[in-house]
């Protein structure tokens, strides 16, 4: 569902941000999506169950993404991806302060035994996987396009396959049929013919 980012993303850009419409960019998106729904509906047991509430937060949450890229790539241009990055994570620091401190978190995390590992990992998470990767992605979106940049959640599931094939998961012909409909989309969303 993270794969709606760029879809989004390409209909901001077009609707609210006025930028011009490219029928590649467009072709580009849809032959990612669909690769990522081949993988998703490719479950052994055909069976998918899914909790719609939680999907709509996904959606929203990719909407959001979106709005961010444009954003940045609109008005942002030129400003310091870290500055970025602290100014978004200053923003919501006092939010989410008071929700750490009214859910106990003190307290599990002097009396349970693995409180302190737990707090290390979580803020090596922080630091390295959510505002490091926020740094790079708004450097990606200032050298590319807000639309190429966000096609990034199109490699989640080559990750997610990786993952699950070290892990004793089949991987089958379908898996790279989807993977190639996901390469050719970001292929087809940044590609640009050489100049004469």
């Amino acid at each position: 569902m993270n794969s709606l980012t760029p879809i989004f993303t390409f209909l901001l850009a077009i609707l609210v941000f006025k930028h011009q419409f490219s029928w590649k960019q467009l072709i580009g998106i849809i032959l990612g999506f669909i690769g990522v729904l081949c993988i998703f509906f490719s479950k052994n047991d055909g069976h998918i169950d899914f909790p719609l509430l939680f999907g709509f937060m996904i959606i929203l949450a990719t909407l959001f993404y979106a709005i961010s890229a444009n954003t940045v790539s609109h008005f942002l241009k030129e400003e310091n991806p870290i500055v970025i990055s602290m100014v978004s994570f200053l923003l919501i620091g006092p939010f989410v302060t008071v929700y750490l401190l009214n859910s106990g978190f003190l307290e599990q995390l002097q009396t349970h035994e693995h409180g302190y590992t737990s707090f290390g990992a979580l803020l090596i998470l922080s630091i390295v996987g959510t505002f490091g990767a926020n740094i790079l992605f708004f450097k990606l979106i200032q050298i590319t396009n807000a639309v190429f940049s966000t096609t990034v959640s199109f490699l989640i599931p080559f990750v997610a396959l990786f993952w699950g094939f070290l892990d004793g998961e089949q991987f089958s012909i379908f898996h790279i049929l989807a993977l190639i409909l996901i390469l050719g989309g970001i292929f087809l969303i940044k590609y640009q013919r050489p100049k004469a």
